[in-house]
């Protein structure tokens, strides 16, 4: 999976390495840092399509996207634990035109469930 764009909207797509053809998965909002679930059946990316960036889980299957998160002004960089039953993301819970060192990382279960939320990273 990647992403690719012009301008600033930007789209996830899967490549097939032995063909080269690509296969669009997003054309809503900007859409970047796709990540494979580690069985492979489900990507993670951040997206826009809500107003500000948030983490949505896109089965690859079916294609239906569900919205992960729902709070904070900026979650980005998700990443499954190795069980696949977690996301690892970095969060901004505060306005702002950049965040280049975000508050905290926080894990949630798949089920929504919140296991911790890190101390401000110094």
């Amino acid at each position: 999976a990647l992403s690719m764009g012009r301008g600033a909207k930007t789209d996830l797509y899967l490549m097939n390495l032995q063909t080269r053809h690509l296969t669009r998965l997003t054309d809503v909002a900007t859409s970047t840092s796709p990540r494979f679930s580690p069985d492979g059946r489900h990507l993670l990316f951040t997206s826009d399509r809500s107003g500000e960036p948030q983490i949505d889980q896109m089965n690859l299957q079916t294609r239906q996207v569900k919205r992960l998160t729902m709070q904070g002004f900026k979650n980005f960089s998700a990443v499954y634990t190795p069980d696949g039953q977690n996301i690892i993301f970095h969060l901004c819970p505060f306005y702002s035109m950049y965040c280049p060192w975000p508050y905290g990382c926080i894990s949630l279960t798949l089920s929504k469930r919140l296991i911790c939320l890190m101390d401000k990273l110094s």
